[in-house]
């Protein structure tokens, strides 16, 4: 960058240069983390060639949005331990109390429809359910996939239109995220904590 140009045009060079524009395939870009992320790769940062555009969004949001880290760490011994209880497993401390997940289904094959009756439950209290439902998922696209809720873990994904028909937003962030991956551009809307689903 030429020494006489204004910090302002340096980073309207940079955002050409690196086609950040398509980043907002996402959501939009704000100007105030544009020039924070300029100033932590630098003006000569360069996409690594075979990046993706939701690789290079992860990193940029990485950036201005650092994950927090909560908990205390394991150490090695305590991780080889569980390691060897259960290989495979990732493992983080986990405080809160968490939502437990019954779900039944019904399927038809006549009307290409899933059925899903679903209810939601404090752990500690099975007689005060948080929500119930019951929720039909049309096949009109002939998916290879139906509704999927791992009730044994600490954490859950529950889909949107699940999300959608619980009486209000208590709880939930009002803005979605672009996933990445396996789920790449699908929108989630996060619960802010456990706890203010279960009040």
């Amino acid at each position: 960058m030429s020494k006489n140009s204004t910090p302002k045009m340096q980073i309207k060079k940079f955002v050409q240069k690196l086609e950040l524009n398509k980043l907002e395939y996402y959501e939009p870009l704000k100007v105030e983390d544009i020039k924070k992320f300029y100033e932590f790769v630098g003006p000569d940062f360069e996409w690594p060639s075979t990046s993706r555009i939701s690789e290079r969004r992860a990193i940029y949001d990485y950036i201005n949005n650092p994950v927090s880290g909560y908990g205390h760490k394991l150490s090695g011994e305590e991780y080889l331990e569980l390691e060897k209880k259960n290989p495979g497993m990732l493992y983080a401390p986990i405080k809160q109390m968490t939502v437990v997940i019954r779900f039944s289904s019904t399927a038809s094959v006549t009307l290409k429809e899933w059925q899903v009756h679903m209810r939601i439950r404090r752990k500690s209290d099975s007689n005060n359910e948080v929500a119930t439902m019951a929720n039909v998922d049309r096949d009109t696209n002939n998916r290879n996939f139906r509704l999927l809720i791992d009730s044994g873990s600490t954490m859950t994904i529950i889909p949107h239109f699940i999300r959608e028909r619980m009486n209000n937003d208590y709880g939930w962030s009002k803005f979605p995220i672009r996933s990445s991956g396996y789920g790449e551009n699908v929108e989630i809307y996060k619960a802010n904590s456990v706890g203010s689903l279960i009040r």
